[in-house]
């Protein structure tokens, strides 16, 4: 997670789809295959994938925008230790 920092999305057009934001990159010295999780996400908006880290979705302009705080974490399949990083995930209206 060390390249994982606060970030802006920008909303141009009402909806928009955030095609990508890359959380992943977490290795286990074992080699185990890693799972990803998140807290904080706008509910039924923006999803993560469990087996790579990204986070995708559409956003829907409705909904109040404001900042939300975004807790991802990863765990060796197998293992009970995880390793979490949190951050802001701002959206903004430009439109």
């Amino acid at each position: 997670f060390a390249g994982l920092g606060d970030l802006t999305v920008s909303d141009y057009a009402g909806n928009f789809p955030i095609s990508s934001i890359a959380t992943g990159g977490v290795t286990d010295p074992k080699g185990r295959t890693m799972v990803y999780s998140a807290t904080g996400l706008p509910a039924g908006e923006l999803a993560i994938d469990a087996s790579t880290g990204v986070i995708s979705g559409t956003y829907d302009a409705g909904i109040p925008i404001e900042p939300f705080t975004v807790t991802v974490t990863a765990r060796a399949t197998g293992s009970a230790k995880s390793v979490s990083k949190t951050f802001v995930l701002s959206i903004r209206n430009d439109g």
